[in-house]
């Protein structure tokens, strides 16, 4: 869901729980909170309804991470290096 929302340019903030924090570089492609912490989810919150420049920024970085690790060209040539890697027997 966070690839969508980035790939849509919508700004995200997500828990920092799990593989989130691979996709979302905290505070330069999106916003990443500890779990159950509702001050940090408000605080990010209310960053992004007051910063247009904050929004935008994070709109535009989220977009460029998912064009250039999560597209669909980046990851057919993912999966044609694990088959080539896979026919070669390494």
């Amino acid at each position: 869901v966070p690839i969508e929302a980035m790939a849509c340019g919508c700004p995200v903030i997500a828990s920092s729980y799990g593989p989130i924090s691979d996709i979302i570089v905290d505070q330069i492609s999106g916003y990443l909170v500890e779990s159950e912490n509702a001050y940090e989810l408000e605080q990010a919150i209310g960053r992004l309804l007051i910063d247009r420049h904050l929004r935008q920024s994070l709109s535009e970085k989220g977009r460029l991470v998912v064009r250039n690790k999560y597209s669909w060209a980046v990851c057919a040539e993912r999966y044609e290096m694990i088959y080539r890697e896979l026919l070669n027997g390494s």
